[in-house]
């Protein structure tokens, strides 16, 4: 049994995958809930069913209908050749039967006979899409047998033998749906669906990474510290079923690596929550890990928002006591330092670093150099960040356009023109091209400069170096300069715009158009009739292009204005909406989810429930149930 501690700990696990079938569509969603709201767990999985529970457990691909009808040595041999359906239909048949004993033996029989077979790598599947999703449902029902028989470790020896797969969010929501109506079924099959769910994070790191990456990309906190707690859960509970580390002396199935303790340290800093971080750092050593140099690194990250100095060197200072910093630790310290207006300090460890450079990889030491020189540029400190360049070559590590960029900027900040031009000289005698960055910058330096032929000086620079504009480096340097949100830099990028408008060759695309429109709703410094004036601009040079968004463009642009949810923008992001259903495009269930639970966040309580109106799908995912159930309770 698990202390109620751990129950609480692992709560709402299962919305991990809650944007598994939204982000694919939307890029940057609006934030959801906030750390101190209370998740009630029977929302998750308990709804009564509106229509008979077989009827709804399907797929698009296949009918999975259980039938207790299949020759289970036959259904074995279909699994083993990645025919999923013919399994799912046996242990399903089992499981509502509640012979659960013979469903685990069945799904065992399977489990032994896959660990003999040559499984394909992850690389080997592209996507989801990929996965039988009749094997996803026969491990479903298994999950629900082992929970039933209270055999959790015997669950974990099948999924390991099986190749610790992913299970699609939409098919747990259906078995969910499918499940009888006893809260004892399903409140088991929860709490073992939690554990395999952290244990496929800790086995498979490059799936690991990427849930991280869209959680940090969309601020997910409560998600992140979801995931976090699950899986420390798995290590502190009396029974642990993971080890903290790889040296495994509980000798336990499954370990995480010091990487993966770094980005989830990583990840706290990056949804700022520095607080977060060092807790994650010092829970470590509670646990005996040995902190490794990913982790400390990420731990010194904590305090580079506060540019906290004392508390980063006394880190520094332990980190050497534990462990030999590597490259990235070094870069990570000096640019602290920098930041932090210490340059003397920064240039000491960096002596240190220097001692030592020979044992990194070259990439990682010109990585060092370059943040060196950037973080003496900011200090100002031109002289010796010259110094240093030369320093540099006398060593034997090359420059970069990276390394060049740094004093581009430092002389576009200070409006140096001379500067500016002899820095692009020597890139041409040294063979190093300019990068989007590179003219980027030579633009906001000719900008700020009040130059009223910037664009035109920036494109006859790129054809002097032999650059061959297209669409990529248009859109990126259009980009580049909508992000600084001021009007000066504006006009630069609808400049570039009209330049490709005239060129055939360089014709502006959807995703051109759409990153205007998204800059344009998110917070700058235009006017409203500027931006009103730039958003009619761009839909007319849409409309005489022939061109029309598609689902996922109206996906970003909603989401986009959605999170900055004044009135404008929810006037805006509706009549998106107005579009879709105007042109006839068949709205899925990651269009709505994006627009309520938007509506939900500027508190559009009525809006939403007329939307919700237009909602006819027989079966509702997980995540937007949830937001639609929020909704009602606001506006019954």
């Amino acid at each position: 049994m698990l202390s109620s501690a751990s129950c609480c700990r692992r709560r709402g696990l299962a919305e991990l995958y809650l944007l598994c079938t939204v982000s694919r569509a939307a890029p940057s969603l609006p934030r959801v809930r906030s750390l101190t709201q209370h998740v009630d767990r029977s929302r998750l999985t308990a709804r009564p069913p509106q229509q008979n529970p077989q009827q709804q457990l399907r797929h698009e691909r296949i009918q999975l209908v259980p039938s207790g009808k299949v020759d289970p040595e036959g259904a074995l041999e279909q699994a083993l050749e990645g025919r999923g359906e013919a399994l799912y239909r046996c242990v399903a048949s089992h499981l509502k039967s509640g012979n659960y004993r013979a469903a685990v033996e069945l799904y065992d029989r399977y489990a032994n006979r896959c660990s003999t077979r040559q499984r394909p790598k992850d690389a080997e599947l592209q996507s989801e899409d990929e996965i039988n999703p009749g094997l996803s449902q026969a491990l479903l029902c298994a999950i629900s047998a082992y929970a039933m028989e209270d055999s959790f470790d015997q669950l974990l020896r099948a999924y390991l033998k099986i190749g610790a797969p992913r299970i699609p969010y939409e098919l747990r929501a259906e078995h969910f749906e499918w499940l009888s109506e006893g809260e004892s079924i399903r409140t088991k099959t929860q709490s073992f669906l939690d554990d395999i769910t952290s244990a496929h994070f800790v086995l498979k790191p490059t799936d690991l990474a990427r849930y991280l990456t869209t959680l940090k990309k969309n601020n997910m906190t409560l998600s992140l510290r979801r995931l976090y707690e699950g899986i420390l859960d798995g290590i502190t509970r009396p029974v642990p079923f993971i080890s903290p580390s790889e040296s495994n002396t509980l000798h336990l199935p499954i370990a995480m690596t010091d990487s993966s303790w770094a980005s989830f340290i990583s990840a706290w800093v990056v949804c700022q929550r520095p607080d977060l971080a060092r807790q994650a750092f010092h829970t470590l050593k509670d646990l005996g890990v040995r902190r490794g140099p990913a982790t400390w690194t990420a731990y010194l990250q904590s305090f580079h928002h506060a540019r906290d100095y004392d508390a980063a060197m006394e880190a520094w200072k332990e980190m050497r006591r534990e462990t030999k910093p590597d490259a990235p630790a070094y870069q990570s310290m000096t640019a602290l330092l920098f930041r932090s207006k210490q340059p003397r300090e920064a240039l000491g460890v960096f002596a240190e670093f220097q001692k030592g450079e020979k044992v990194f990889e070259p990439k990682q030491v010109l990585a060092v150099y370059n943040g060196a020189i950037d973080g003496l540029l900011r200090n100002r400190l031109l002289p010796q960040a010259e110094k240093f360049l030369e320093m540099m070559k006398a060593r034997g590590v090359t420059p970069d356009v990276v390394t060049y960029n740094s004093f581009l900027s430092h002389f576009g900040r200070a409006k140096d023109f001379e500067g500016v031009f002899n820095v692009m000289a020597k890139m041409n005698a040294e063979g190093i091209k300019s990068d989007v960055y590179s003219f980027s910058t030579i633009l906001s330096a000719l900008l700020s400069a009040g130059s009223k032929d910037a664009v035109d000086l920036v494109l006859r620079v790129m054809k002097e170096q032999g650059v061959q504009a297209n669409v990529a480096i248009y859109s990126a340097m259009i980009d580049d300069q909508l992000r600084r949100g001021d009007e000066a830099h504006w006009r630069a990028g609808m400049a570039l715009l009209r330049t490709m408008e005239k060129n055939q060759n360089i014709s502006p695309n959807n995703i051109t158009y759409t990153t205007i429109l998204t800059h344009l709703y998110r917070p700058n410094w235009l006017s409203p009739y500027l931006r009103e004036a730039y958003r009619n601009e761009v839909l007319d040079l849409m409309y005489k292009r022939g061109l029309k968004f598609t689902l996922p463009d109206y996906h970003i642009l909603m989401s986009t204005c959605l999170e900055n949810p004044n009135e404008s923008n929810v006037k805006i992001a509706l009549g998106y909406y107005r579009a879709i259903r105007g042109r006839d495009i068949p709205c899925i269930q990651a269009t709505y989810y994006i627009l309520l639970s938007g509506l939900a966040a500027a508190q559009e309580w009525g809006v939403a429930r007329e939307i919700m109106e237009d909602i006819t799908f027989k079966d509702i995912n997980h995540s937007l149930r949830k937001v639609m159930d929020g909704i009602i309770e606001r506006t019954q």
